[in-house]
């Protein structure tokens, strides 16, 4: 079901997915990068679900197929309209690679590319037939370009409805998003992230220091800390929410541990 999204909320879960494998990357020797073009629409209206289930499992095959090496995940805007943007993406590795015979097999369900490929990688790749089931649905196709030895690009591009005119996504990008987070770090990670989309970040580390500042501005976005001393992020949501009860802001829970989230 499409809704609309905000790119600086899907930047975000990108570098969450990012981060998650990691571990798995640093294993496998992969050097993992986020390449995200800032001339995207700030929102626009999509399948969040489908989009991060297909890109995690993208990133997860670059990383399982891309050993010694490097992955590189991009979203670039390859055109727009006044309603409308096309938007690509890239999951790109320069891993084992796939032979051109090869390619059709292995969008098919319960198929591997070859048995050497089998046995030493454990398949040819998690849920392919499942990203090019989801991508119909979406009204695209995945691509494949790929040569043995030298890697391989899977890509797709989205036609996405614009939510909003240029002058009010000048407007909405002119305004700031607040961290709320106890912990430094946090928020010092969390701003290099959004500082990306040059969108202006102002941070604070109380959930009282929230409600004065919500008070002050109408922030766009707000990440919240749920667990912070004095006062957690459900209280200062609450009493966020009673002071702004017609407010357009979206305030998004943080987990302290994984940094996973839930729209409030």
């Amino acid at each position: 079901m499409n809704s609309r999204l905000c790119w600086v909320w899907i930047y975000f879960k990108l570098c969450v997915v990012v981060h998650s494998f990691i571990p798995s990357a640093q294993q496998n020797q992969v050097d993992i990068q986020l390449d995200y073009d800032e001339n995207i629409p700030l929102e626009v209206e999509g399948d969040p679900f489908r989009l991060n289930q297909i890109l995690f499992n993208l990133i997860k095959n670059a990383i399982k197929f891309g050993k010694n090496g490097r992955v590189i995940v991009s979203i670039k805007l390859v055109s727009i309209e006044v309603n409308q943007a096309k938007i690509r993406f890239n999951v790109i590795d320069n891993g084992i690679g796939i032979a051109s015979v090869e390619v059709d097999k292995i969008f098919k369900s319960f198929s591997h590319a070859n048995e050497a490929i089998m046995e030493n990688y454990g398949g040819s790749g998690i849920g392919l037939s499942i990203i090019k089931n989801l991508l119909v649905l979406m009204n695209s196709e995945i691509q494949l370009k790929s040569e043995p030895g030298k890697g391989s690009l899977f890509y797709f591009e989205l036609d996405m409805p614009i939510s909003r005119t240029p002058d009010q996504e000048k407007s909405a990008k002119s305004t700031p998003i607040l961290i709320v987070d106890d912990n430094k770090i946090n928020r010092i990670i969390l701003g290099l992230y959004l500082d990306v989309l040059n969108i202006k970040v102002e941070e604070v580390s109380t959930g009282n220091e929230a409600i004065e500042a919500c008070k002050k501005q109408d922030y766009r976005i707000v990440f919240m800390d749920l667990q912070m001393p004095e006062m957690d992020g459900i209280e200062a949501t609450r009493i966020i929410r009673e002071n702004h009860p017609n407010s357009n802001m979206v305030i998004f829970a943080v987990s302290a541990s994984s940094k996973d989230t839930m729209k409030q």
